[in-house]
């Protein structure tokens, strides 16, 4: 089957494919002139891409055809226009489950929705007029343009968006598309909110990382705001030289957790990563070394503190892979440390951890990718080896379930931006769909300013990621995500953590022996400004915003 998509200015040079499930499917296009080739036994067809809107900032965004997928075809596809077209289908189909649940919808959401329905299916020509009637915001009672949301300070600027080119109504129709998705998620969680009442079972969450040298200033913080902790328990960070161990920091952290009533996460129990792991003395072991010496770590770990985690993690398996080992040698891996755990710390729960969670970059070639080649390669980053051995989430999480695991949870990272209300909606009611188990944002990365911090360590923290949330991001804009994302979360009686992964701006390490190692940079965040705390440890105001609602919620 033969599949052509017009080539299109988007994030990273993003095109996946993906079944009618929305399962991605490895098939790389080829680039032939201004279109991109996919050849595969798909019957029907989804893609998947990533654009920033003017007017309202980045999405990650399907063209589905309302669900169907498309049929083969050597017509090129206007992915752009496809995606709005799928978009519009997939927020209509919501807003009338929306409706019939409270009974109406939000007034400006239905003018939002109608102008871009009339768009679509005739000219534009809501968008390529100005004043009263071209602007489907400027109504009686509703002051101001569609795209002209108080935290969008570029639409605002610009006023209405009487745009006189096609392109610019597009982008104008595109940009309402996204803000009528948005409000609906916002209006449907704040009402099952209040028609539910409160919940158990949530809590915010931060990482560790900081606690040694934080002092006291950091355990009061944490203590007021966090019913989850983080460690790190990252081979490289505790055991920098072979033979030289620093558990008692781990240790530290645990009891200080056990003793103020703060469920723990043990991060990334297994985990095998090209920076901590590979560039360490790890990197020459054999297959054989590693197994052993994992078992001996986990007895250690679980030994010394038994059901002191609440709960661990396997962490984005065969995601990261720079040992290129198989499905059955990572799973033997991961299912020794299982057994281990079970057998010393029955109480504590397994999860399973990953970044990507649509899994585009399962579905992109990402060596061959020439934007995310030059991305990887602006900020160092590694290229994945040479017909590098990867699976997806699914494949993973399915092996071990047939192999005698039980996973009891779902990590979602949550960090490679452009997240949206909408998509993130549809996100995970996908993975809690196919699994039926509860899910944890684990590593929330939203930042506070863009460009580079003024500390760094080779090139970590990295940059703000540019595919901002409604408007170039800031420290209140950093806020109001947090809140709204907070509440669809807490909306979601499957939703059980939303974790912040970074406590501060500056930096923090754990003690002082990584001082000259090459894991020394690990006591930078990954991300520049994600912090709740500035470089000089002042709450930011997402922090008061998170404490509001930990009040309101009663967590």
């Amino acid at each position: 089957m033969r599949y052509v998509v017009k080539k299109q200015e988007n994030v990273l040079g993003a095109c996946v494919l993906y079944d009618v499930n929305r399962n991605p499917v490895k098939c790389f296009p080829k680039e032939q002139g201004d279109v991109w080739v996919f050849e595969t036994e798909l019957s029907r067809a989804v893609f998947y891409t990533q654009f920033l809107v003017k007017g309202f900032g980045g999405t990650m965004i399907f063209a589905d055809n309302g669900g169907e997928g498309y049929p083969p075809s050597d017509t090129p596809l206007d992915l752009r226009r496809a995606c709005m077209e799928s978009r519009l289908c997939s927020v209509e189909r919501y807003a009338a489950m929306a409706k019939k649940e409270w009974g109406y919808l939000p007034k400006r959401t239905t003018e939002r929705l109608a102008a871009v329905r009339r768009f679509l299916g005739t000219t534009g020509e809501d968008y390529k007029r100005e004043g009263a009637g071209g602007c489907p915001a400027a109504k009686a009672g509703d002051a101001g343009c569609a795209a002209s949301d108080s935290r969008d300070t570029e639409a605002a600027a610009g006023g209405c968006p009487g745009a006189q080119s096609s392109a610019a109504a597009e982008e104008a129709a595109f940009a309402d598309l996204l803000w009528a998705g948005e409000e609906l998620v916002l209006f449907h969680a704040n009402h099952t909110i209040e028609r539910r009442g409160k919940r158990d079972r949530f809590t915010f969450g931060c990482c560790l990382k900081g606690f040694t040298d934080g002092g006291e200033p950091f355990r009061e913080n944490f203590k007021e705001l966090f019913g989850q902790g983080t460690i790190p328990t990252h081979w490289g960070v505790f055991e920098p030289y072979r033979g030289e161990t620093h558990y008692d920091v781990m240790f530290d952290m645990l009891d200080w957790c056990t003793e103020n009533g703060i469920a723990v996460r043990g991060h990334a129990l297994v985990w095998f990563c090209p920076w901590w792991e590979h560039e360490n003395w790890m990197g020459s072991l054999s297959y054989e070394e590693i197994r052993r010496l994992e078992i001996e770590r986990a007895e250690l770990i679980f030994g010394a503190r038994p059901n002191a985690f609440e709960c661990i993690d396997f962490n984005e398996p065969l995601q990261q892979n720079p040992y290129n080992f198989t499905m059955e040698e990572h799973f033997q891996i991961v299912k020794d440390v299982y057994d281990v755990v079970k057998r010393l710390s029955p109480k504590t729960r397994i999860m399973i951890n990953f970044y990507d969670e649509w899994q585009n970059k399962y579905g992109m070639d990402v060596n061959r990718n020439e934007d995310f080649i030059a991305f990887k390669k602006q900020y160092k980053l590694p290229l994945s080896p040479p017909n590098e051995y990867c699976c997806s989430i699914p494949e993973f999480i399915d092996y071990c379930t047939k192999h005698g695991m039980q996973i009891d949870a779902l990590g979602l990272q949550f960090h490679d931006f452009p997240y949206e209300l909408f998509n993130t909606m549809e996100l995970l009611a996908w993975w809690h769909e196919r699994y039926h188990l509860p899910i944890q944002l684990t590593e929330i990365c939203t930042p506070s300013a863009m460009g580079k911090s003024p500390i760094r360590m080779g090139l970590r923290p990295s940059p703000a990621n540019p595919n901002y949330w409604h408007a170039p991001w800031d420290p209140q804009i950093q806020a109001q995500w947090y809140r709204d994302f907070a509440t669809l979360f807490y909306s979601l009686d499957y939703v059980e953590v939303m974790n912040v992964w970074s406590y501060s701006d500056a930096p923090t390490q754990w003690a002082d022996y990584l001082e000259g190692h090459i894991n020394e940079k690990f006591k930078l965040g990954a991300f520049a400004f994600d912090g709740m705390m500035d470089f000089d440890d002042r709450p930011k105001p997402m922090y008061y915003q998170l404490k509001e609602l930990k009040e309101k919620w009663e967590l």
